[in-house]
């Protein structure tokens, strides 16, 4: 199974162009999407829905003084998910004051972003996603679903070893 068939995403912008953007880009090639304006209606989504696998959230989402900004929310649903996956987004680029406050394993996409910079950094979440890829596939269907970066960091001696048990 694709695994973009099985994953939903929350979208977390409070443009509304980019987040209509983000979402026709997601539900085009079949991910399950959702979309907040601010941490506020992104929280009552995730009370509320069922399946959400990925958060993909803006750094900065105005919503008054006492709102939550893209940071502070990936904290609060990783509470409340702890498996959730976190890919966060800004236009002002990313800095290590910023990437300290990251909840682990979280990805960073700059704005502006294309199409396809948006799709690889979901792949490279939804590789570290449990039965993503399905362990009995050929091991080139199963690199296939990743991208060059997670390429980069597999074990060659694995590869190896899976390559010539003919798996």
């Amino acid at each position: 199974m694709n695994p973009t068939e099985r994953s939903s995403v929350l979208i977390v912008e409070d443009e509304p162009t980019v987040r209509a953007l983000a979402v026709s880009i997601l539900d085009d090639i079949g991910y399950s999407t959702l979309s907040a304006a601010n941490a506020r209606e992104a929280m009552a989504l995730l009370e509320t829905e069922t399946s959400v696998d990925i958060l993909f959230t803006d750094v900065n989402i105005p919503d008054g003084p006492d709102a939550l900004d893209g940071l502070a929310l990936a904290q609060a649903a990783r509470e409340l998910r702890p498996d959730l996956h976190v890919l966060y987004t800004t236009g002002g680029g990313r800095t290590d004051g910023m990437a300290a406050l990251f909840v682990d394993g979280a990805g960073f996409l700059q704005k502006p972003y294309a199409r396809g910079q948006l799709l690889n950094a979901l792949d490279a979440l939804l590789s570290l996603l449990p039965n993503s890829c399905d362990a009995d596939a050929p091991i080139f269907d199963l690199l296939s679903k990743m991208d060059v970066s997670t390429l980069t960091q597999l074990p060659v001696l694995a590869l190896n070893t899976r390559y010539r048990n003919g798996t």
